[in-house]
């Protein structure tokens, strides 16, 4: 009858000493729960939720071609601090294209007379953008 008693009491012990461990697992899960839940409050607050933004594009234009990368990053639900990089290429407005004819047939690559150097420029920026007005519930 003691052993009935000591095993009892022993698993029961063990069951508390065991049971009370919060599980790793289900604790990241419930963490990640109540984030997912914060950022949803937010957005139906009409709130930007994102921390950080980036845009990318090419231009093509009547003197040239150029390429420009944007990225944002947000100080405050109303302020975010930008930085832009541009990379491109011009020409100037008096080239003209000459080709080679012979018999009304184009003879070789068309070419720019005079032309010796290309001129490529980079433009660094950097801004500020704060928000006036948000989008309505």
């Amino acid at each position: 009858m003691n052993k009935i008693y000591l095993l009892t009491l022993l698993l029961v012990v063990n069951g508390l000493a065991f049971g009370q461990k919060p599980d790793k697992k289900q604790q990241r899960r419930d963490d990640r729960k109540q984030y997912i839940n914060q950022l949803s409050r937010q957005e139906e607050e009409g709130t930007i939720i994102f921390s950080k933004q980036s845009a990318f594009g090419v231009k093509i234009n009547t003197d040239g071609y150029g390429a420009f990368y944007e990225l944002g990053k947000a100080k405050s639900v109303l302020t975010t601090n930008l930085y832009w990089l541009e990379i491109g290429e011009r020409k100037h407005p008096k080239e003209e294209k000459h080709s080679y004819v012979y018999n009304a047939t184009f003879l070789g690559s068309p070419y720019i007379y005079g032309k010796i150097n290309n001129f490529f420029f980079a433009n660094f920026g950097i801004g500020q953008q704060r928000l006036i007005g948000g989008k309505g519930n």
